[in-house]
């Protein structure tokens, strides 16, 4: 059982990341922290953990992010 391994890749040339934009696939197990981890997030307090297999596409450009990803999620006790 494996709880976290991913890997991110970036899809856009080196000169657009150096004027502040991204555009990146990240592929795996993941955990999701979003905010206060209300919604999502990896549950920390408790003895099991919350993780996810997906794929999440993340784009972030003056200032602005958007996340947008597909998951099979599986809580383990």
């Amino acid at each position: 059982m494996l709880h976290e391994a991913w890997g991110e890749f970036s899809l856009l040339d080196t000169n657009k990341t150096k004027l502040g934009k991204e555009f990146t696939l990240k592929i795996g197990r993941q955990e999701l922290v979003y905010d206060d981890v209300r919604l999502l997030g990896n549950l920390d307090w408790l003895q099991q953990a919350r993780r996810h297999d997906m794929a999440l596409l993340k784009y972030s450009a003056k200032g602005w992010t958007a996340h947008v990803g597909i998951a099979y999620t599986k809580i383990v006790n």
